[in-house]
C-alpha cells in the first residue's frame, strides 16, 4: 500500500476460474470484491466448488505504482485467469 501523501492508483480487474475462489489472493494482490454481487459469487464458489461451474469475479486494488498489475502468474497457479484490467 502507498505511504501517506503518496498517490494511489485504483484498478478494477476481472478474474475467471472454476472451483473455489483462491481467497488468499485477496491478501496477496491487495484486492477486494468490487461489489456485493462479487462477494456473493466468491461465497457461491465455495459452496459449489465441485460443480465445475465457471466463475467471473470483479475485484478492486490500490497500488502505489501505476504500472503495477495483478499477479497474473500467481492467479494462474490457482487455475484462475486475469482478464481485463482498468484504471479507475
Amino acid at each position: 500500500m502507498a505511504n501517506a501523501g503518496q498517490r494511489v492508483w485504483l484498478k478494477r480487474f476481472e478474474v475467471r476460474g472454476t472451483g473455489a475462489f483462491p481467497i488468499d489472493m485477496l491478501r496477496y494482490d491487495n484486492c477486494w470484491p468490487a461489489s456485493e454481487r462479487d462477494s456473493m459469487t466468491i461465497i457461491r464458489s465455495f459452496r459449489l466448488r465441485g460443480s465445475g461451474e465457471a466463475w467471473s469475479i470483479h475485484l478492486m486494488t490500490a497500488k502505489g505504482d501505476r504500472l503495477l498489475e495483478p499477479e497474473y502468474n500467481r492467479w494462474a497457479s490457482f487455475g484462475w485467469a486475469v482478464m481485463e484490467v482498468q484504471h479507475v
